[in-house]
């Protein structure tokens, strides 16, 4: 199959995180058809969903491979269009999913051809996983004891093909629930204790932005109030720390925690801060196997690799706590998380050419 025929197949199934069930079916079947052993989880039973693992026996150390079925929104009826150049995109209502498609048809692509040429080749794992993109709780779900490999790569980034990211940050989400007392603004304003003020309180005492080179925090959402006549009772404030290093992300966490509470307490009111930890920093050395192998594959091709470190979380922040060393290779996919969303014909079969070359090394 034609890598644009494949891409262009899977792209039309509605797979938003939770519901990958059709598009889990079609993925099964082709890996059964490429000789997989195959397996499902049941990662999440309230939806059906849950993730997907092939197993192809070969020789030596097995080496997984994994990307990811679901899509961000919105991506219904999606309307696909094919330039003549090979730029592929929607008609801009949708996302198109490339995120993370790219690398599962490139995936798919380098299997194919590996069976068509009968070469030797090491064991080969494979993980299709569910809910990448929501907090990655597919990969936090897999059932790590079915897997044999120590090494992955995980095929779900974006920038040009020879982008390979090997380190990532430690995410927490915060979440502030803030309680004052209600009381007329006009008639008896003394009376309250506003929960916006306690909130701005708050914020303004707390380090955000880009903290250090490895370090940022934001506060995103605030809500409160019911009317402009009324001091308001209570706030929902959510935001988040993302570091490369695991203990500064704590450390700001506490920080931003801190500033909640003093400010509650300052102005009378109480507030209630629960803190997440959405993944864990991980990294590998630019020396590492997996990082000589893709350059090595990557130079076969032509390109120029190069060695990054990504600011958000993926598949690779739960294997990495797994014992699974992981290294994060770009795929095609531009503009993903927006309906500017695209990939190009060109960059699928470079990368799929790459891949094939990571499975015979």
């Amino acid at each position: 199959m034609e890598i644009l025929e494949e891409f262009l197949e899977l792209a039309a199934y509605n797979a938003p995180s939770g519901q990958e069930t059709e598009i889990r079916r079609c993925l099964r079947q082709k890996l059964l058809d490429l000789g997989f052993t195959v397996w499902e989880d049941d990662a999440f039973p309230e939806t059906g969903s849950g993730n997907l693992y092939g197993r192809l026996e070969g020789f030596g150390d097995p080496l997984l491979f994994a990307a990811h079925m679901d899509t961000v929104t919105p991506c219904e009826n999606k309307n696909i269009l094919v330039e003549e150049s090979g730029l592929i995109h929607t008609d801009g209502t949708t996302i198109l999913g490339g995120d993370d498609l790219t690398g599962v048809v490139e995936l798919l692509a380098a299997l194919r051809r590996l069976r068509e040429s009968g070469k030797p080749h090491r064991t080969i794992e494979v993980v299709f996983t569910a809910s990448e993109e929501f907090f990655v709780q597919g990969a936090e779900r897999l059932e790590y004891d079915t897997l044999t490999s120590k090494r992955a790569y995980i095929l779900d980034t974006d920038g040009p093909i020879g982008r390979a990211v090997l380190a990532a940050p430690t995410g927490i989400r915060i979440v502030a629930n803030i309680r004052g007392k209600a009381a007329h603004a006009a008639l008896k304003p003394e009376d309250g204790i506003n929960a916006l003020v306690i909130a701005a309180d708050a914020i303004s005492s707390m380090r955000l932005g880009r903290l250090d080179g490895e370090t940022t925090a934001n506060i995103g959402i605030i809500r409160g109030g019911d009317s402009g006549n009324i001091v308001p009772e209570t706030c929902f404030v959510e935001g988040e720390t993302r570091s490369l290093r695991h203990e500064s992300a704590l450390r700001q966490r506490d920080h931003m925690e801190a500033c909640f509470h003093t400010a509650a307490e300052k102005h009378g009111g109480a507030c209630h801060v629960e803190s997440t930890l959405v993944y864990n920093a991980w990294a590998i050395s630019e020396t590492s196997p997996l990082c000589r192998s893709f350059a090595r594959a990557c130079r076969e091709e032509g390109l120029d690799p190069f060695f990054d470190r990504a600011c958000g979380g993926s598949d690779a922040s739960m294997m990495s706590g797994h014992g699974i060393e992981c290294l994060v290779v770009a795929t095609g996919m531009h503009e993903i998380h927006s309906v500017r969303e695209y990939t190009t014909l060109e960059e699928m079969e470079i990368m799929a050419n790459v891949v094939y070359r990571l499975l015979i090394s």
